[in-house]
């Protein structure tokens, strides 16, 4: 185990950072379209509903599940579907649908 005077002896060799790293900026939606809408949605039918009234155009696209963290075993379903177009964003938690659970 290092003694005090030799980690002392250690410290005037190690720079320390020339400028620290900026805070973390906190992203919202809102900052792009103030107006813009969040639905979250558990049910199929609402579901069809919303997303047959997306606009034409773009749309973002994600998914989420619970990671599997065993080396051979099956992926788990998807849990959450997230669209977004510059309007609406549909958080869609597939997992809470009836027959999925």
């Amino acid at each position: 185990m290092a003694g005090v005077a030799q980690m002392a002896s250690l410290a005037p060799s190690l720079s320390p950072l020339a400028q620290p790293p900026s805070p973390t900026t906190l992203y919202s939606c809102r900052s792009i379209n103030p107006n813009i809408k969040v639905f979250y949605i558990r049910d199929s039918a609402e579901a069809n509903r919303h997303v047959s009234k997306l606009p034409k155009g773009p749309v973002g696209l994600d998914l989420e599940w619970k990671p599997t963290f065993v080396k051979g075993a099956s992926e788990n379903p998807v849990a959450l579907v997230q669209l977004a177009t510059k309007d609406t964003i549909l958080l869609i938690q597939v997992s809470a649908m009836e027959g999925n659970s």
